[in-house]
């Protein structure tokens, strides 16, 4: 997707350039403006999201770390407290991470850099 964004840039300002062009000699602003702004938007919601899905899924897991942490401290079962412990162990050496092609980590600091 990303390389699909930077293909359109060209575009993008061409088109930019003659609206603002023509909106400058006729004083009015155009549907293409309107339309080319559509279409920026809608390249950055797709290129934007999967990195801010993933950072409200880390944020979403680190909810559920503190809610087990305050069951572990709570509870007074010890076999309950066992499996407390072990779930978030699990949690602890498998963290979330969303990564393409086991190299590049989705998340929300991909679309600044």
């Amino acid at each position: 997707m990303s390389v699909a964004l930077l293909c359109r840039v060209p575009c993008w300002v061409v088109q930019l350039y003659v609206n603002v062009q023509h909106s400058l000699q006729t004083q009015s602003i155009t549907v293409d403006i309107f339309t080319l702004t559509l279409g920026i938007m809608a390249s950055l919601l797709l290129t934007t999201s999967p990195a801010v899905v993933s950072e409200l899924i880390i944020n979403e897991i680190d909810a559920i770390k503190a809610t087990l942490v305050t069951q572990l401290i709570r509870c007074s079962d010890p076999s309950l407290s066992s499996e407390l412990e072990a779930t978030l162990h699990y949690i602890h050496i498998r963290p979330f991470k969303f990564v393409i092609c086991r190299t590049v980590p989705v998340d929300i600091n991909l679309p600044i850099t």
